[in-house]
């Protein structure tokens, strides 16, 4: 049996989490496995619970990421994820905002892996 493994992969940026439907560019699988987690690093303070749809393959997973309210500016934090979802080796991820932040601010993205 293998032991599990992590592998943290670059999202990109969002440039614009306030407008509605704005999204990051796909992020190719390495290797599959099931999503983790989701950092942010924020570069405005965070002013209304934000949500996230998470997409697979160009689709919306029905799995929501959250990032709380009053994140300080330039800080790092983990979203919450709303379930579980898997990715195959080659499938894409990316996230679209549903706009809530009414501030305009820039986040950047890691995702985390778990083979």
């Amino acid at each position: 049996m293998r032991t599990l493994n992590d592998y943290f992969l670059p999202g990109g940026i969002i440039a614009t989490i306030h407008t509605v439907d704005t999204e990051n560019t796909d992020t190719v699988i390495p290797d599959g496995g099931t999503l983790q987690a989701i950092y942010m690093h924020v570069h405005t303070l965070i002013d209304a619970t934000t949500t996230f749809d998470i997409y697979k393959n160009g689709s919306d997973s029905g799995v929501d990421a959250t990032l709380a309210d009053a994140t300080p500016d330039e800080s790092g934090v983990a979203l919450s994820l709303g379930g579980s979802v898997e990715y195959a080796a080659g499938d894409a991820i990316k996230l679209r905002s549903n706009g809530e932040q009414s501030g305009a601010t820039t986040v950047d993205v890691t995702y985390v892996i778990r083979r």
